[in-house]
């Protein structure tokens, strides 16, 4: 005979032993687990607000002095397998409650005087891959008789802060002048060099 501590206890009817077992609609993650495992992750989900790890692990049948319960329970929240499972199981209750928001949404989109009626239609659009798009268009136009003005109220007010310009200062200095010769297409490079 198999110890089970749950059937010892008055335990709602999701956390017996038929109820752990039946494995039909658990995923991988949660098939993995032992039964006071999957009763651990149902609990986290099932337990009121905001559920403390003890209390968890007493739904998952853990007996014993607080400390040691305790204990037990912050192990498992833990756990990497638990952790995936816990993903797993939030997964597979929020896929259920896709309808009942659908309608929410829907009810809102349909009363336009609801007070999140606009949000509503923002969301439907952008889950459908209609979203609005911003485009912003930047456009780089170089006009020469703009830079000049502009270069030349530049050296103005460099003057006028008392900076001595001198023209010679705005060309490089190592500039050197260069004659360029065409070549033509039957000329080759020996003939360059």
């Amino acid at each position: 005979m198999i110890y089970n501590p749950m059937a010892k206890r008055n335990v709602p009817a999701r956390y017996t032993d038929e109820a752990l077992t039946a494995d039909a609609d658990l995923g991988p993650a949660m098939r993995a687990l032992s039964l006071r495992q999957r009763a651990f992750v149902m609990a986290m989900f099932d337990l009121g607000d905001h559920p403390s790890h003890a209390d968890c692990a007493r739904a998952a049948g853990y007996t014993g002095e607080a400390h040691y319960i305790s204990m037990q329970g912050h192990r498992m929240a833990h756990s990497d397998k638990i952790q995936a499972a816990i993903r797993e199981e939030a997964d597979r209750r929020c896929t259920s409650l896709l309808p009942l928001a659908h309608r929410r949404m829907a009810d809102q989109i349909l009363d336009p005087k609801a007070k999140d009626h606009f949000a509503a239609v923002k969301h439907a659009q952008a889950l459908s891959g209609m979203s609005p798009k911003q485009v912003h268009v930047v456009e780089h136009i170089n006009d020469r008789g703009a830079m000049i003005r502009e270069i030349e109220g530049t050296m103005k007010l460099l003057q006028a802060m008392g900076v001595k310009i001198e023209l010679e200062a705005l060309v490089p200095v190592n500039a050197i002048e260069a004659q360029f010769e065409e070549i033509g297409s039957d000329s080759g490079l020996e003939d360059l060099l």
